[in-house]
């Protein structure tokens, strides 16, 4: 039997877990219990916009748990009044996501500060996140409780996606839908501070651009009745002597919230030009830009056309000056109708940086990255990761640069921008909330 030997004679001494004969887990004294508690709004499911409030007491908040209910179903209108929809109306679907693309916009705020405003383009906040960071697993299974149902292509009523949203409400059905409420605190891992009051207000969408009709020269009035809706937060119930020990510890420091802050910006682009020059942020460095295009008339809500629907419209360049660095290094050269074809660096790039997991992807396929699903995704951080830490802080402008092979058709494109930033929220013992504006 041959001698063995450590490959490096530093490599320290390792002991595997399955000889841990001796020990024990360590046990939970921290957290009594926690406990769902359903939020109703403040006025009537009506009224827009929504308010709920979470009234101060002595429970902690586990914000990763906040989750909108709805219930909900697709009418008609029937001469003054409004109907079910009927037979005839198979190419009726709602569109996709709707638990959270219902939502225009999303404001949360702490103790009467404002902590969170997602602007009128919360859904495709939502809609962007969900596509780039979930792997097909996911968008398969628990994303279907919001109403999502994953697209081959789309405004095809042969797809799957829209056959499954079509047979989910094409008949007037009243559905239950639940989702996660997308905002900054509620995608990090710390608990919100006992004694705190906060409010959610959510204004509702349109129903032009909630609804889709594929039926060819549709034009019946459709609406989206709201019949329930109610917030779900998780609190918990903190030991008591932890509480003493926080309570003490804020009267020496303040309690610190780490968030990655999402902005998201958009533009129009006229019909007729070949390239466009767009100052996007004028403050600090992002993290992470992502960038898309989509049809004006969807933007704007059209029936027959999905408002997530990304086409390319035969961009050859999209660039980011950062502070006059460039991204990427050297320029894309893409053709998307012109033979042969070129955008398979921008297809990598949108997968490489957004999926931190080698082994997964977000199952966007090149046929769709190059029609539907066209996003152009850039890293900004010093190792070009989506990594745990924080970045410095550099203030400097951020434009976005387009330029394309042939002029933008009409109606024009509503160009998407979404950026990703560092910050810190501050609590401190009086309950005052500041955000550090040096870090956004």
């Amino acid at each position: 039997m041959s001698n063995t030997k450590k490959i490096d004679a530093k490599s320290e001494n390792a002991c595997h877990n399955g000889l841990n004969i001796f020990t024990v887990p360590p046990t939970n004294v921290s957290i009594n219990k926690s406990t769902v508690r359903e939020i109703l709004p403040l006025n009537s499911v009506d009224d827009s916009p929504y308010e709920f409030r979470v009234f101060s007491d002595n429970q902690w908040l586990d914000l990763a748990y906040t989750k909108l209910y709805i219930q909900c179903q697709i009418q008609k209108r029937d001469g003054v009044g409004w109907a079910p929809l009927t037979a005839q109306d198979t190419l009726v679907a709602p569109i996709q996501m709707l638990g959270q693309s219902f939502i225009r916009q999303l404001k949360m705020s702490i103790n009467g500060t404002e902590v969170y405003d997602s602007s009128t383009l919360y859904p495709y906040i939502c809609y962007i996140k969900n596509e780039l960071s979930y792997s097909s697993n996911v968008k398969d299974t628990i994303l279907a409780a919001g109403g999502y149902f994953r697209d081959e292509a789309m405004d095809n009523a042969a797809s799957a996606g829209f056959r499954e949203r079509n047979r989910l409400m094409g008949q007037s059905e009243i559905v239950e839908l639940e989702s996660r409420l997308d905002f900054d605190l509620a995608n990090q891992n710390l608990f919100l501070l006992n004694n705190l009051d906060v409010l959610f207000t959510i204004y509702r969408h349109d129903d032009n651009f909630l609804i889709q009709s594929l039926r060819q020269g549709d034009t019946n009035v459709y609406r989206l009745k709201v019949h329930n809706i109610r917030l779900r937060v998780k609190t918990v119930d903190v030991n008591s002597s932890v509480n003493m020990a926080v309570g003490s510890t804020l009267e020496k420091t303040m309690a610190k919230y780490p968030v990655r802050k999402t902005e998201i910006r958009s533009c129009y682009l006229t019909p007729g030009r070949t390239e466009f020059v767009y100052t996007v942020f004028s403050h600090t460095r992002p993290r992470r830009l992502i960038g898309a295009m989509v049809n004006n008339n969807a933007y704007n809500g059209r029936l027959a056309l999905s408002p997530f629907k990304f086409s390319p419209f035969d961009v050859r360049t999209f660039e980011i000056n950062v502070g006059g660095e460039i991204f990427p290094s050297f320029s894309y050269n893409m053709r998307w109708v012109d033979v042969p074809k070129s955008f398979v660096r921008a297809f990598m790039d949108m997968h490489e940086g957004t999926m931190t997991d080698r082994n997964t992807t977000n199952a966007i396929t090149m046929e769709q990255f190059a029609d539907g699903w066209n996003f152009h995704v850039f890293p900004l951080t010093s190792t070009l990761e989506d990594n745990a830490w924080m970045e410095p802080v550099h203030n400097c402008t951020t434009t976005v640069v387009v330029r394309f092979n042939r002029p933008i058709p009409d109606p024009g494109v509503s160009l998407i921008i979404m950026g990703e930033f560092d910050q810190i929220l501050y609590i401190d013992q009086t309950r005052t909330v500041v955000a550090d504006g040096s870090v956004v």
